[in-house]
């Protein structure tokens, strides 16, 4: 695992183009990338990049923007490894959660990212201008009993 540099971006759109049906582009990652506190890492093997993920560090949150598996290397572990790239760097004083947004339709990536302890917490109606999908955001955090606490009192702040 290493971080992205500018000449992965080509093979990145490449394996973007082949995953799927509404694939960002060369451009969208490039400025992912340059934003500040966002951060992009490849599973490379044999100088060839398997999969990626592009992330954002929030105050108190990891936020994924972007995670994909090569389709001819899927199910050999690399997105847990990514997953876990990110999970590891959680604790609780900082960052205690992951956040991620994808769309309904992507049944593999949900089913992923509840075996990796993701819960679902919302959904968007006809999120997206592309198509009338919804958008399925989903969380992992650090310490449930330490989520439910904060996220109560963000809907139900004490009246002091």
């Amino acid at each position: 695992m290493r971080w992205v540099i500018r000449k992965d971006m080509l093979e990145i759109s490449e394996i973007e183009n082949r995953n799927y049906d509404f694939p960002w582009d060369e451009k969208d990652f490039i400025s992912v990338s340059r934003k500040r506190n966002n951060i992009g890492v490849v599973f490379e093997k044999d100088f060839n990049i398997e999969g990626y993920m592009f992330y954002g560090l929030q105050r108190n949150k990891f936020e994924i923007f972007n995670l994909t598996v090569d389709f001819d290397y899927r199910r050999k572990g690399i997105g847990t490894k990514l997953i876990d790239y990110v999970k590891s760097k959680l604790n609780m004083r900082g960052r205690h959660e992951i956040n991620f947004k994808l769309r309904e339709t992507n049944l593999d990536g949900q089913l992923f990212l509840q075996k990796q302890g993701f819960r679902s917490i919302t959904a968007i109606r006809n999120y997206y201008d592309d198509s009338q999908e919804d958008l399925y955001y989903m969380a992992y955090k650090l310490n449930d009993k330490f989520f439910i606490k904060n996220r109560i009192s963000e809907y139900f702040p004490s009246s002091e």
